[in-house]
């Protein structure tokens, strides 16, 4: 057959039928359906080195129609079936090594544990988990196909090997997480009407690893990716702790942060990461896309129903990277938030005369400048002085705290956050002083303090009561201009404020302001803002009659007329704190 032709093609066409013919990498392939998700593992070969793909398909995937079925994710690794998670150097812990050998102690090599109370997988075979999506019900096929390390694609399908003989029933359904203890699931009734706690961990640490998720295509630069978390129900409140590592199928080493170049996974400073991050070649072209943060969504959103915990009191915590967070995250979502406590946040990521702090991502999205899924650049999206001043409604009570000398996260950005929270009447308390970013805050009062504690937002910040949002307090000190040395080396913003919970009806709003600290300093003033109205809804334009009334003698020490903005908002300016007792606002119509 080969006689009229050329010597060149009949090698071409040889090698190409060698190829068709080669044995498939992936072998013993098996299929399991639970809850939404289609759990494929097969063996692969020990050593293998190459890339594999799986496809998807209504009807038996064969050599002849694997050119034709679905692509579910392409470019995976040999041995995905590890639990890289039980890698301590995954979040930037390395290994000590013996000091008599040089050598690391052995890393933790076990497979993924995806069915609770089952065996843990062979960590050197392979794993895909696969969310099903609504079209997809019914009988479904799946292969894996392979890529050598020289590029050479081998798509030869072998029923019973590499793809499946019998289909598999699947339909979509809500993702569910795996719990990951040996010991039974605790009871999720223990968590019912309790306040809910977020705890976004700083760059090196790591959250819980009670439940693991396998993601859908929203949650990830590829569909199947793990993340994991915990659930600690309290006698005070459930405590949600996620962890911020992605696996993105190769090493690191253009991360600015030395903690990402043991293992090839990456941290998100809480936000997300460029679409493309497996390959950063095409990074330029890839968009950059809010991944960690639609985790946290997820997170939260099962944890509450699940556990059924009180909506109206949900917190978050956050240091250092923890407290970028915060700030990028929780502060955008009033609907969720009642109250955040930052500790050393980035609240706009920039570089500049007064320090860097754009190197956190740039590595991780390709640039501030790049383009995000929301219709902006990383810049805008993460810079929290532009969120806070084009937001005029009502945001999270913000507690936070900064240092001046914080060489990690740079002090000159501080200040205009502060008073973009001051001038648009947001709830703030802020202290700074001239410590470092270990030592920040180590010297504060004990009233601040408290603050760390989120039970000292249960009783009097929800998102069913209102509070009053302090402003230009004839106590606050000055922050300067972002120079280190320019205002107050040590200050506060809003301290010693306090309050009583407010009555809130159609009619009649009432709220008793408070002075905490030394009874010296009163008389004390303050622009007090009615936040989170209730029940006394103010339209634009309306007034009201606002009157301040000392709670010792009940005497009337200031009235007003107010009127409100286009937000509904009134602002009583100055208001006296004339006694230890507080003073009693009233509005009324």
């Amino acid at each position: 057959m080969f006689a009229n032709m050329t010597l060149p093609l009949v090698t071409l066409l040889m090698a190409l039928a060698m190829v068709a013919c080669a044995a498939p990498v992936a072998t013993n392939l098996q299929a399991v359906y639970r809850q939404g998700q289609v759990s494929l593992t097969w063996d692969e070969p020990a050593g293998w080195q190459g890339q594999l793909t799986v496809l998807g398909s209504d009807q038996p995937i064969t050599t002849q129609n694997a050119g034709q079925a679905t692509v579910l994710a392409d470019h995976l690794s040999p041995g995905l079936a590890n639990d890289w998670w039980l890698n301590p150097e995954t979040y930037g812990n390395p290994l000590a090594k013996d000091p008599k050998t040089g050598e690391k102690p052995p890393i933790p090599h076990e497979g993924f544990l995806i069915v609770a109370g089952g065996r843990r997988l062979n960590p050197d075979s392979g794993l895909h988990v696969h969310t099903v999506a609504p079209e997809e019900k019914g009988p479904r096929y799946y292969a894996v196909v392979s890529t050598g390390a020289d590029g050479v694609e081998n798509w030869e399908v072998t029923a019973g090997a590499n793809s499946l003989q019998t289909p598999v029933q699947v339909q979509a359904a809500a993702l569910e997480p795996i719990w990951q203890r040996p010991e039974a699931q605790p009871d999720v009734a223990a968590g019912k009407d309790k306040p809910l706690h977020l705890s976004l961990h700083a760059k090196t640490g790591r959250g819980g690893f009670d439940f693991l998720v396998l993601g859908d295509k929203s949650l990830g630069w590829r569909e199947g990716l793990p993340f994991k978390f915990g659930v600690t129900v309290t006698a005070d409140a459930v405590i949600v702790a996620p962890t911020d590592r992605t696996w993105i199928d190769r090493m690191f080493p253009e991360g600015r942060d030395n903690c990402q170049k043991l293992t090839p996974a990456i941290h998100s400073f809480w936000y997300g990461y460029n679409s493309n991050i497996r390959e950063p070649e095409k990074m330029p072209q890839g968009t950059v896309v809010n991944y960690s943060e639609r985790r946290l969504l997820w997170i939260l959103d099962w944890v509450q129903r699940t556990y059924q915990t009180d909506r109206n009191r949900v917190y978050a915590t956050g240091s250092s990277m923890g407290g970028c967070g915060s700030i990028s995250f929780c502060l955008r979502h009033p609907e969720i938030f009642a109250g955040i406590r930052a500790h050393v946040p980035i609240v706009a990521y920039d570089r500049g005369t007064g320090g860097d702090s754009e190197h956190r991502i740039v590595a991780e999205t390709g640039g501030l400048d790049m383009p995000t899924d929301e219709g902006v650049t990383v810049r805008q999206r993460l810079d929290g002085t532009r969120f806070v001043r084009n937001t005029p409604g009502d945001l999270p009570y913000l507690v936070i705290t900064n240092g001046r000398q914080d060489a990690s996260i740079p002090w000159w950005k501080n200040p205009d956050f502060y008073r973009a929270m001051r001038d648009g009447h947001h709830g703030i308390l802020a202290a700074w002083d001239n410590g470092t970013h270990s030592d920040c805050a180590a010297n504060m009062p004990a009233d601040v303090k408290a603050w760390s504690n989120l039970n000292s937002f249960h009783a009097l910040i929800a998102l069913n009561k209102s509070y009053p949002a302090f402003s230009n307090c004839s106590r606050d000190n000055n922050p300067g201009n972002g120079d280190k040395t320019d205002g107050d080396i040590v200050g506060f913003l809003n301290r010693g404020l306090t309050w009583e919970e407010p009555r809130d009806t159609a009619q009649r709003y009432e709220v008793v302001v408070k002075w905490a600290l030394e009874a010296e300093a009163l008389p004390v003033t303050v622009d007090v803002t009615p936040r989170r109205l209730q029940a006394f809804k103010i339209a634009a334009g309306e007034q009201v009659k606002a009157v301040n009334l000392d709670v010792a003698s009940g005497q009337q020490v200031q009235q007003r007329t107010l009127t409100a903005d286009a937000q509904g908002l009134v602002t009583f300016p100055g208001l006296q704190i004339t006694s230890p007792a507080g003073n009693r606002l009233v509005l009324s119509r």
